[in-house]
Formats: C-alpha cells, structure tokens, sequence
C-alpha cells in the first residue's frame, strides 16, 4: 500500500518534507502513521484529513490516499 503524508512547511523544522510518500502495512490507521513521526513532539500535531475530509485518528487508510495533518492551533 502506498500514501502520500502532507505535513506543509511547519513540519519542516521537525525534519520532514511536505510530501512524503509511504509504503504502510494494509490496515494502518492515521495513528499508526502519527505515531512513526518520531521526530515530531506528539503536542504538535493536530488534526488529520484523509482525501481533503476530516477524520479521527482510527480511520483506517487506503492504498492512493492522501493524509494530511496539521499543526495543534494554540492562541485565543
């Protein structure tokens, strides 16, 4: 299976591209991939989007999606 992670230029600090492509195990959930982000201090990372919609963290993924995830938004 293959997908393509976008993390954009926040993570770049934390070592990553902003495309990436990866070659998970059939059945790996948005968490699975989160979780192999070592570089990435787990508080900064927020939401995640599959193919543009957003989805918890359990979402199973497909071979050809897309995941995205965004940086945690703190301020007020």
């Amino acid at each position: 299976m293959t997908i393509t992670l976008r993390t954009g230029s926040w993570a770049r600090k934390f070592g990553l591209g902003e495309h990436t492509t990866l070659n998970p195990t059939e059945g790996a959930m948005v968490e699975d991939i989160i979780a192999e982000l070592t570089t990435v201090p787990s508080e900064e990372i927020g939401p995640a989007m599959i193919n543009k919609l957003a989805v918890p963290r359990n979402t199973a993924l497909k071979d050809g999606d897309i995941l995205e995830i965004f940086p945690s938004i703190i301020g007020g």
